[in-house]
């Protein structure tokens, strides 16, 4: 996560901002439900496996390399 904020930061990208019940409910869903779940994708306004979102975010930062290896 932080590697893509700083991705976004280097490259002057302006972030959403989304409801804050809509993080909330997120928070909600991770912490019931865990990898097992799905949590809404606000860019694309539907609920996505976590599993989806966490492949989505590797593959956005490059990084499946060092994550495999870890």
């Amino acid at each position: 996560m932080i590697a893509k904020l700083w991705k976004l930061r280097r490259d002057n990208m302006k972030f959403r901002v989304y409801p804050t019940e809509l993080i909330e409910e997120n928070e909600w869903r991770a912490v019931h439900y865990g990898l097992d779940g799905k949590l809404l994708d606000l860019g694309k306004q539907k609920e996505v496996p976590v599993r989806e979102l966490i492949h989505e975010m590797i593959d956005e930062l490059g990084t499946r390399k060092e994550i495999e290896y870890a």
